[in-house]
């Protein structure tokens, strides 16, 4: 019987089921196992697409079972796992990220700073809500805080940004344009705050035909909101949210159903770190420490802005340790973080000098993967967060990197970041009541007609294993459809007994 999704490739020792070869490594329900994942793949829904499947023993690494595992696939958020692997591995769990405030001239003794006071961002994502219960008034309260602390009363002068520890590009390598005013596709910076994101909270107007209310959350954004949502009789919330790219102008439109619970959206915010200087000054103000000057940026592209030597140091603060931004990372799938780190180690890197910092990342990807033999033949990983369309990983490779990173000392925090099925992250909606449920670890993936799931489980009779299934060239079938079948065999997998 010819298979429906195209040639297997196994590892030795096969048994013929189906007419499909699959590795014999299985107990006594090997046959059973194999025939349901084979029932699931071969399904008439998936003809046109592209199944990937690699499971190895956890403790020696060997194989067990192989479906394509060879073949390249689009990974989509499964990159995070190397992401993280590779910041752990090259900064260390306990670093933490600096942001250094420098002055044109020294603090009177009254605390006026007779001058301009520059911030030197290194991309700390950490300057956000998330980090601090959700509050957005103490995003930048740590560093107003500490100029406060270091006496500072009041700057006559302008605060300046100097992003440029980042060079290169705002955006990830193959990021596509739609995704761009995303939340998932916000712009990297080396200053950033709130995740570079405005959450929108929009809710209809108490008469029919009247303008829906739109709340913006932080509200200081400098975004231009052009509204012309209207509230109608009756139907289902029908909204778009559309900015361009580098523009400030966000244009909403559609309808809203009087009877209707809000609805929540989001909008990625232009040039960070402007946006990142007027909190700071906002704070500020807030603690009664005035800036007379306004806010300007030192251009990326031309450099370091306290290369001229007339910036003196003032303060350092620091991010959480880079264990807690993987935290975040895996467990909500957080493409900005995940694109800082890999920006980080490739600004770390001391051993392509000459390279814009993501192509040093890059290398520094490259060198890791290499490390763990696999080939630039079985992977290809240009940015950090999955979001380029032009990423490709074997199924077999993701699992071999899974297998070795277990000896290295900071695998206990990559382990604490995974999403656990049914719990928490991005796995708090799946697996539960099922036999995966609290036993599996794994990070999801998925990006338009491409879902991914890789991960840790253990089976029924207590044997680790680690698993990557990818799925491309999804057809015209709902996310749920593509997620049932993925989750029912990693379900299968838990519940053998090999």
């Amino acid at each position: 019987m010819q298979s429906l999704v195209g040639p297997l490739r196994c590892v030795p020792s096969w048994t013929l089921v189906f007419g499909c070869l699959f590795n014999l490594a299985f107990g006594a329900s090997s046959a059973s196992v194999e025939s349901d994942i084979l029932d699931i793949v071969q399904r008439p829904r998936w003809l046109a697409s592209q199944w990937g499947l690699s499971v190895r023993d956890a403790r020696s690494g060997d194989p067990v079972l192989g479906f394509q595992e060879d073949k390249v696939f689009r990974p989509a958020s499964n990159v995070k796992i190397l992401t993280v692997a590779l910041a752990l591995e090259r900064l260390g769990p306990g670093y933490r990220i600096p942001t250094q405030v420098k002055v044109s001239r020294p603090l009177d003794a009254d605390g006026v700073l007779d001058g301009d006071l520059l911030v030197v961002g290194q991309g700390d994502p950490t300057f956000a809500a998330r980090f601090h219960g959700w509050d957005y008034q103490k995003s930048t309260e740590r560093l107003s805080r500490a100029l406060i602390g270091a006496g500072l009363k009041r700057v006559n002068g302008d605060l300046v940004g100097d992003a440029s520890y980042f060079d290169g590009p705002s955006y990830g390598s193959g990021w596509v344009w739609e995704d761009l005013q995303e939340y998932f596709g916000a712009e990297v910076s080396a200053l950033s705050v709130d995740d570079n994101v405005v959450d929108l909270r929009i809710r209809p107007n108490a008469s029919n035909g009247g303008v829906a209310r739109v709340q913006a959350q932080p509200a200081d954004s400098g975004l231009e909101f052009v509204n012309a949502i209207r509230t109608v009789g009756r139907g289902s919330p029908d909204v778009t949210v559309f900015r361009e790219i580098g523009s400030h102008r966000v244009i909403l439109r559609g309808t809203i159903p009087r009877d209707s619970r809000p609805v929540f959206d989001s909008v990625s915010v232009p040039r960070p770190e402007a946006w990142f200087l007027r909190r700071l000054r906002s704070d500020l103000g807030s603690h009664e420490v005035r800036v007379d000057g306004g806010v300007r940026i030192v251009d990326r592209q031309r450099g370091d802005a306290n290369s001229d030597g007339r910036w003196k140091d003032l303060l350092t603060v620091h991010s959480t340790p880079i264990s807690n931004i993987a935290f975040h990372t895996l467990k909500r799938s957080q493409n900005l973080y995940a694109q800082t780190l890999f920006l980080q180690v490739g600004a770390q890197s001391t051993r392509f000098e000459g390279l814009e910092v993501e192509r040093r990342a890059q290398k520094e990807m490259e060198a890791f993967l290499e490390s763990h033999k696999v080939g630039a033949r079985a992977a290809y990983i240009e940015e950090g967060s999955g979001l380029s369309r032009r990423a490709l990983m074997s199924p077999s490779a993701m699992t071999q990197i899974l297998h070795g990173i277990q000896e290295q000392d900071w695998f206990s925090d990559f382990w604490r970041g995974l999403p656990i099925a049914g719990e928490d992250g991005t796995l708090a909606g799946r697996f539960r009541g099922g036999p995966a449920e609290g036993s599996v670890r794994a990070k999801t993936g998925r990006l338009a007609h491409a879902i991914a799931l890789s991960g840790y489980g253990v089976n029924r009779t207590g044997a680790p294993f680690v698993f990557s299934i990818f799925l491309n060239n999804l057809p015209d079938v709902s996310t749920s459809q593509a997620q049932g079948d993925v989750d029912r065999i990693v379900e299968l997998l838990v519940s053998s007994t090999w």
